[in-house]
C-alpha cells in the first residue's frame, strides 16, 4: 500500500482521535485505502513538516478524485497555531479544490450540534463556509455504517463539475480592484472586495460564471493581493500555488492595475517578477493588462487628455516598461474599464463591456496554460528574513569514539627450571605473556545551531585510527616435565 492510492484522508483535533480511528477502519474494511493524520510518517516519511505532509495527502486526493473527510469539533477551530501550521489553513485549500471539482469534502459534526459551536471570529467565515456545503451530518459512532456507505457511493460516482470553456486567472496588487473587476465580470457579488491596503480576498477563490454580456461559460479565478499590508505576500503565494496547480485551461491571466495611480511603480516591477517567478515566462503570452477605474466622463477623459495619460500614450509607456522588465520582444494586450459604473452612466457601462469583449475575443484565441508546473516562491522580504531565522549563531564540534572487539596479542614465554615437592622431581615453569588491544577510531562532526533555534549536523569524519592496549599485561602458567 503507498501514499498514491489512497482515496480517503481524514483529518481531525483532539477529542476525536478515537472516532477517526474507527472511522478509519471501518472505512478499510470496505475496501477503500484510507488515511487518518497519525499515519503521516507512515504514508509521507519524506516530508519533514506537518504542513508538507498536509499538503501531500491533499495532492494525493486530487489525484484521485478523492474525498477529504473533516471531522469538526470546536478544537478543530480551537487549537490554535502549532509549529507555523493551523488545521483551519487546510480550509484555504480543500474548498476551492472542492468548488474545482477536484475533490469532494465530507465535514461531520462531532457530537455537537451544528449551530452550538462557539468559533472565534477570525474562523468564523470558514466555519461558515463549511455549514453550507451539503452533505454535512451530525453524527455519533452509531451512524458510521451510514457515512461509510455515503462514502462508498461518492467515491463510484463521478464527481460534477460544471461545465466551462477556458479558465481566467486575475493578479495584482491589493487595492487596485481584482474582486471588483471579477464581481463585474461575473454580473454578480461572489468575489469580496477590499477597500483599502489589507486584502479581503486571502485564498484563490473560484467559481465557474457567465462572462456579464457574452454568454461564455469561463472559471474566474481571483487571487490574493500583493503588497498586502500585514506582509503576507509569501503565504498567500504558496496558497495560490497549491490552488492553481490543479488548473490545466488557463487562457487568460489578467494583471490588474489601478488607473488612479498609472505610474509604473517599484512596486508593480517586482509584483510582475515575482509572478513571472512563479509562473514561468510562458505564461507572458497569455498575459494582459485591465486598467480598472479607468471612468469615461467627459471632464475626466479631457483631464487625461491634456496631461497626456490617455490610452494610447499609457498602453505605450507600459509596454516599454515591460519588455524591459521581463524580457520580453512582443507587447502586451492592454483594456481599460471601470469595473463599478453607475448603472445611469451609459456611456462607461458601454464601453467598460466593450473592452471585456475585446480581451474576451483574445483569450479565446490563446493556448491554454497548464499550471501543473508553476512553484511557489517568497518575496524578497521573506528570504531575508529566512536568510537571518537560518543565519548559524553558535558552532560546537562533537566527538565521538569507536572501539573494534577486543583481541589478544602473544608478548613473549619464559622458562625457569624448579623443584616440584609434589611430584618429587625437577619441572620447567612456563609463563607466557599477552596483552589485550582493540583498534580505536575517533570522529568528529560540527554541531550548528540557527537563530531560529534548529540544530543541525555535519556528516561524522574520521579524524585518528590508532591500536590501543585496553587491559594490563596477563600470563598464563604451567609445568612442564625435564626429560633425563
Amino acid at each position: 500500500m503507498v501514499s498514491k492510492d489512497i482515496k480517503v484522508w481524514i483529518y481531525f483535533q483532539g477529542k476525536s482521535r478515537k472516532f477517526a480511528k474507527f472511522l478509519n477502519e471501518k472505512i478499510a474494511e470496505l475496501g477503500i485505502i484510507s488515511g487518518i493524520d497519525e499515519q503521516f510518517n507512515q504514508y509521507f516519511p519524506e516530508e519533514k513538516t506537518i504542513k508538507e505532509m498536509v499538503l501531500k495527502s491533499i495532492n494525493t486526493l486530487c489525484n484521485n478524485a478523492g474525498i477529504a473527510i473533516i471531522i469538526m469539533t470546536e478544537e478543530f477551530f480551537q487549537d490554535g497555531r502549532k509549529n507555523d501550521y493551523n488545521p483551519s489553513d487546510e480550509f484555504d485549500i480543500l474548498i476551492p479544490l472542492h468548488r474545482l471539482g477536484k475533490i469532494k469534502i465530507i465535514p461531520i459534526w462531532y457530537q455537537i450540534k451544528v449551530d452550538d459551536v462557539k468559533v472565534p471570529d477570525e474562523f468564523r467565515p470558514d466555519y461558515e463556509h463549511f455549514k453550507g456545503i451539503s452533505g454535512h451530518v451530525e453524527v455519533d459512532e452509531i451512524q458510521i455504517h451510514k457515512i461509510c456507505e455515503d462514502i462508498k457511493n461518492k467515491l463510484n460516482l463521478k464527481i460534477d463539475v460544471v461545465k466551462h470553456e477556458f479558465s481566467v486567472v486575475v493578479l495584482g496588487e491589493t487595492g487596485n480592484g481584482k474582486s471588483q473587476l471579477c464581481n463585474f465580470l461575473s454580473g454578480s457579488e461572489l468575489y469580496p472586495a477590499s477597500s483599502g491596503a489589507n486584502s479581503k480576498t486571502e485564498e484563490t477563490t473560484i467559481n465557474v460564471v457567465d462572462v456579464i454580456g457574452l454568454g461564455r461559460k469561463v472559471r474566474l479565478c481571483d487571487t490574493p493581493g500583493m503588497n498586502d499590508s500585514e506582509n503576507r505576500d509569501s503565504k498567500h503565494i504558496e496558497k495560490m500555488v497549491t490552488i492553481l496547480k490543479q488548473v490545466d485551461d488557463v487562457k487568460a491571466f489578467i494583471l490588474v492595475i489601478n488607473s488612479e495611480q498609472p505610474r509604473f511603480s517599484d512596486r508593480m516591477k517586482q509584483i510582475c517578477k515575482l509572478f513571472r517567478d512563479v509562473f514561468k515566462a510562458d505564461y507572458l503570452v497569455n498575459l494582459c493588462l485591465v486598467f480598472t477605474r479607468w471612468y469615461w466622463d467627459k471632464a475626466t477623459e479631457g483631464r487625461r487628455q491634456r496631461s497626456g495619460k490617455d490610452q494610447k500614450t499609457v498602453r505605450k509607456e507600459f509596454n516599454e516598461i515591460l519588455k524591459t522588465q521581463l524580457d520580453i520582444d512582443f507587447d502586451i494586450n492592454v483594456y481599460f474599464l471601470d469595473a463599478d459604473p453607475s448603472p445611469d452612466d451609459e456611456e462607461s457601462v458601454h464601453k467598460s463591456k466593450l473592452e471585456i469583449e475585446r480581451l474576451f475575443h483574445w483569450a479565446v484565441q490563446n493556448h491554454p496554460y497548464d499550471c501543473g508546473n508553476i512553484i511557489a516562491v517568497k518575496i524578497r522580504q521573506d528570504k531575508l528574513v529566512d536568510e537571518l531565522d537560518n543565519s548559524i549563531v553558535a558552532t560546537d564540534q562533537e566527538t565521538k569514539v569507536e572501539d573494534s572487539s577486543p583481541y589478544e596479542e602473544y608478548i613473549n614465554t619464559e622458562r625457569t627450571k624448579k623443584f616440584n615437592n609434589r611430584k618429587f622431581r625437577p619441572m620447567i615453569s612456563v609463563v607466557t605473556h599477552y596483552k589485550t588491544f582493540v583498534d580505536r577510531k575517533t570522529y568528529t562532526r560540527t554541531k550548528n545551531t540557527k537563530k531560529n533555534g534548529e540544530i543541525f549536523y555535519s556528516e561524522w569524519k574520521l579524524v585518528s585510527s590508532n591500536k590501543t592496549e585496553v587491559s594490563a599485561r596477563y600470563t598464563t602458567e604451567h609445568e612442564e616435565g625435564i626429560k633425563i
